[in-house]
């Protein structure tokens, strides 16, 4: 069904509430790879790209919990993220962090 001009369409929507984090990447002090898919383990549908400079910025995610990045299928061309915010942070509008992919 196409809707016509004018007509009002009932569309539902998944949201995530939760924090959003602007995080600094870098693995082994290198940062990551451009183009790296960043995934909220547990949640498929919460993920984020890496920039050209390393950073990641990720919308509704809990106090804690762990992001896993991939840029490739081989063993090596995957890390984790694992992060904790504080009451302060999930209520700010943006939180600024530095984040090691191990």
């Amino acid at each position: 069904m196409v809707p016509t001009k004018g007509a009002l369409v009932l569309a539902e929507f998944n949201a995530h509430a939760g924090a959003r984090v602007l995080m600094k990447t870098s693995k082994q002090g290198i940062p990551l790879r451009f183009g790296a898919i960043a995934t909220l383990d547990g949640i498929q549908t919460n993920s984020g790209i890496i920039d050209d400079d390393g950073s990641l910025y990720m919308s509704g995610l809990p106090a804690q919990g762990a992001i896993t990045v991939r840029w490739g299928e081989a063993p090596d061309q995957i890390c984790h993220i694992s992060y904790q915010l504080t009451e302060q942070q999930i209520n700010s509008a943006i939180t600024r962090m530095d984040a090691i992919c191990r």
